[in-house]
This record gives C-alpha cells, sequence and structure tokens, in this order.
C-alpha cells in the first residue's frame, strides 16, 4: 500500500515539472534629480539696520524695506511650492 501511495505521489509531482516560466522583465528606471530654477531659490537679502541715532523716518523705512524682503521670500517660496506641485 505504501510503495502505491509514493508511486502515485511521484507521478503526481511530474506533472508539475513543466516548461520554466518565462523571464520577468523589469524596464530600467532612470532616476534624474529635478532642480527648481535658480530666480526661486534666492531671497531679496534683509535691510541693515539703520545705525543711531535713529529717526522715525529712519524706522519706519527699515520697516518697510524688511517687510518687502519677508514678502519677496514667502512669494518665492509659493512659486516654489506651485513648481514642485507641477513636477
Amino acid at each position: 500500500m505504501m510503495i502505491l501511495l509514493l508511486l502515485c505521489c511521484s507521478i503526481l509531482l511530474t506533472a508539475c515539472a513543466g516548461d520554466d516560466p518565462p523571464p520577468i522583465v523589469v524596464p530600467e528606471i532612470k532616476v534624474e534629480r529635478v532642480l527648481p530654477p535658480p530666480s526661486l531659490l534666492a531671497c531679496e537679502p534683509a535691510p541693515l539696520v539703520p545705525s543711531a541715532p535713529v529717526t522715525q523716518r529712519d524706522l519706519a523705512s527699515y520697516l518697510v524695506d524688511l517687510a518687502g524682503a519677508g514678502e519677496d521670500c514667502r512669494s518665492r517660496l509659493a512659486r516654489v511650492k506651485e513648481w514642485a506641485d507641477k513636477e
């Protein structure tokens, strides 16, 4: 009985020994680093702090220039974000 069982198992296992499956072809993947435009990577420099004695006009001019430099950086950062979302 045992011999018959081994014979049946060996016959069944030979049915599984068919052709090798075709090889899996993996396409070549190329990774490129894409950088944002250089014009978006540099902000307007912060203005120099006025030297003493400071008048209200000097301080107001400094604050306006400082706010302008900050707005320049925020707008460039927003454009970098828009650019990155497109890519």
